[in-house]
């Protein structure tokens, strides 16, 4: 793998016929590869000049029929133009406005069928283009019967020998005819597929077609319209197949998520590649593989790519000669290392407590790949296959006479016909010895301080398992006292809102109420000596807070009823811009009152999903505001407008405007600033309150915008409905 490659997850590959080899990279870029030299050229976003690329993911590297190479990127095509040595985008290079420029589109792969039509798989359907013609063709999961796919996503593309169109999605296999025009659908579900995700396609020497999915090879035979399955029980390192390529032997190779594996067809023998042989990592890519004119095999991967030639890859039929390396034993505790040879014979004291042999066959081509098997007669007689596992222990093994053989292969599983071996001998102990009796003292007390040791153990832990336990319910404590102190915090907020409603209903209400009551008294003591225009301006000041109180008392029982969600609500489909101009009229005699013009600036229905009673309290109430705070003469506007999935309602006037330290507090109950209108209208502010309340529960958002002196905006959205 060359050291200087921009990037190392490969995406797409090529050899030209000079023999530099095009490397496309996801994420970094192209890279062009000298194999004699070693030289890289790159070109990608961060090139500047003629080795600039408008987009550094590059899924498929392809050369046509006229010699052009192409890029499938994830921003559409890119066309190379030798001379100038740069790219262009595909449609300005053939000068052809017409083809798609593929803009957010990600190329997956492309082909050029006998007509010289150019198949161009994408993730957003297939398409047919004829170059010279300047002809395109779409086919997809919403077209026609003659042109639908099973998925828009293509992953990769194949022209048979029979000229069928193979075509590979992630919701199964696709066959265009293109004589009868007609399309083949092949399913899991109908049995056949192991899976409908497919990735990568190959015919084979016999005219069979294999598809690669993530779960498992397929094979289909023409001949008999059936499909056979290729896996890991098979023998494959990996069901995930990334990339299937036919060498000029025919066999094929199978680019998996655990290594390179190649398939004979006529033995069905298989070849499977690791790190160990050089690959670039464990894991290749979608279709990053290529097979070149001169039979040379390209793999891309996680990690770079690799390049061979198939014919050059030739078994090990190198014979290993075996050899004993090592033969430890523990007496005791004491390790003792003693050399043995082919056919000696070695005799162990019964106090030997373990012993390992160790060896080793000698070939060093891929060490690593070196395979062991042993048997140990007077204990079996069966070879055990341990692998490239180069020793073997063995732990108190009873008096007797023993023969240990080992044979081993070569890295290409060439397995020597000579065995070498030697002879064990285990001596039994003198049980009825003074030095026995010691041992089972020696035994029985062991035994007694294990136990002991283990109980004192157990004491230990049970003692560590009751602090965690003390310690756990201390932290349930703590979080218990912290649950209280969030509560408390809680209730405090609600005092201050019950603070908040019963100061409006002690204050604003009852100075209603002391007008009318004091207005009232005075008509009645001495209406008699009133004079008429005296007592229609008591009569108008008693009707004004009449209406006041009520308006108060109306916004504090719905505030009321929202709080204890006793406020049903019922969204229904219904045209804003025509509820907007209704709910204008009941406001007419306020605003002619000031004489403030009313502007309504709606150009299309827009349908909202919402609560009507709702939506008319907000948009009211937000509407007397406007007229509240709006000087005689001044004007209000009203515009409505689709964005972002909701209904976007702005109330803008001319009037006195909000002070900016006001703006944060004015929607809030606990901090409910009053202020007083043009000709001295009142108000609580509750009103805010409740179409703050009303806009949450539609999902929606209200806000302001204003400047004191110049007016205020105000605007809350509402979700939209259907048509």
């Amino acid at each position: 793998m060359l050291q200087n490659l921009l990037g190392n997850v490969i995406g797409g590959l090529y050899k030209n016929n000079d023999g530099i080899i095009w490397v496309g990279t996801w994420g970094q870029g192209l890279n062009l590869v000298n194999p004699e030299t070693n030289e890289v050229e790159h070109f990608s976003t961060q090139q500047s000049g003629n080795h600039h690329l408008s987009n550094d993911f590059i899924h498929t590297v392809f050369k046509d029929s006229g010699g052009d190479i192409w890029l499938g990127t994830r921003n559409g095509i890119f066309i190379y133009d030798k001379p100038r040595n740069q790219f262009h985008l595909w449609n300005e290079y053939f000068k052809r406005p017409n083809f798609p420029t593929f803009l957010n589109t990600r190329i997956y792969d492309i082909i050029q069928d006998v007509n010289k039509n150019c198949w161009i798989a994408t993730s957003n359907g297939l398409y047919r283009v004829n170059v010279q013609d300047s002809e395109v063709e779409v086919f997809n999961i919403d077209e026609e019967i003659n042109h639908r796919l099973s998925a828009n996503l293509i992953y990769s593309l194949l022209e048979d020998s029979e000229g069928l169109i193979w075509i590979a999605t992630i919701n199964g296999l696709d066959v265009y005819n293109p004589q009868t025009k007609e399309i083949t659908y092949f399913k899991k579900e109908a049995g056949g597929l192991n899976s409908n995700f497919i990735i990568s396609l190959c015919e084979d020497g016999d005219g069979n077609i294999w598809i690669g999915s993530n779960a498992y090879a397929n094979v289909f035979d023409k001949k008999s319209s059936e499909f056979g399955h290729f896996g890991e029980e098979q023998g494959l390192p990996s069901n995930y197949i990334y990339a299937i390529k036919k060498d000029q032997s025919n066999n094929l190779w199978f680019a998996t998520g655990s290594g390179l594996c190649k398939f004979n067809p006529d033995n069905n023998e298989l070849e499977i590649y690791t790190p160990e042989d050089g690959l670039q990592s464990l894991e290749f890519n979608l279709r990053a593989a290529c097979m070149c004119p001169d039979g040379q095999m390209l793999f891309g991967g996680m990690n770079g790519f690799n390049t061979f030639y198939p014919d050059s890859i030739a078994g090990n039929p190198n014979v290993p000669n075996l050899v004993f390396t090592s033969f430890r034993k523990t007496t005791n505790g004491i390790q003792e290392e003693i050399n043995i040879e082919q056919g000696a014979k070695e005799i162990l004291s019964h106090k030997v407590q373990s012993f390992t042999i160790e060896f080793a066959a000698l070939e060093f081509t891929n060490p690593q790949k070196n395979n062991y098997a042993y048997k140990m007669e007077g204990v079996s007689t069966q070879w055990n296959d341990i692998g490239n596992r180069r020793f073997v222990p063995f732990f108190a093994l009873p008096a007797g006479e023993y023969t240990f053989s080992v044979k081993g292969s070569n890295n290409d599983g060439v397995w020597a016909d000579k065995v070498i071996s030697f002879s064990l001998v285990v001596l039994p102990p003198w049980w009825r010895s003074v030095y026995a009796y010691w041992a089972y003292l020696i035994l029985i007390t062991l035994m007694v301080i294990t136990f002991i040791k283990i109980r004192e153990q157990k004491l230990k832990n049970d003692k560590i398992v009751l602090k965690q336990k003390v310690e756990e319910r201390t932290l349930q404590i703590d979080e218990q006292n912290q649950l209280i102190i969030s509560q408390n915090e809680a209730l405090k907020e609600l005092n201050k809102t019950k603070d908040k409603f019963f100061s409006i209903i002690g204050h604003d209400l009852g100075n209603h109420f002391n007008i009318i009551v004091g207005f009232s008294e005075v008509l009645l003591s001495g209406f008699r000596k009133m004079k008429d225009k005296k007592i229609e301006m008591r009569l108008q000041s008693i009707h004004n807070s009449s209406n006041q109180a009520h308006d108060l008392l109306v916004n504090l029982l719905t505030w009321a009823r929202v709080q204890r969600n006793a406020i049903q609500f019922k969204p229904e489909n219904f045209d804003v811009n025509v509820k907007v101009r209704e709910l204008i009229l009941f406001h007419e005699e306020t605003a002619l009152k000031k004489n403030i013009l009313i502007e309504v600036f709606t150009k299309q229905k827009i349908v909202v999903n919402a609560d009507v009673n709702m939506f008319s309290t907000v948009y009211r109430n937000l509407l007397a505001n406007a007229l509240k705070f709006t000087p005689a003469d001044g004007e209000i506007s009203i515009s409505t407008k689709s964005k972002n999935g909701f209904c976007e309602i702005k109330i803008c006037d001319t009037g006195i405007g909000i002070p900016q330290e006001n703006i944060e507090k004015i929607f809030r109950i606990d901090n409910n600033v009053s202020s007083t209108g043009t000709e001295g209208e009142k108000g609580s502010g509750l009103g805010l309150v409740i179409c703050k309340e009303f806009v949450k529960k539609h999902g929606g958002q209200i806000w302001v915008e204003s400047e004191v002196g110049a007016g205020s905006t105000f605007i809350f959205t509402m979700p939209l409905g259907h048509s």
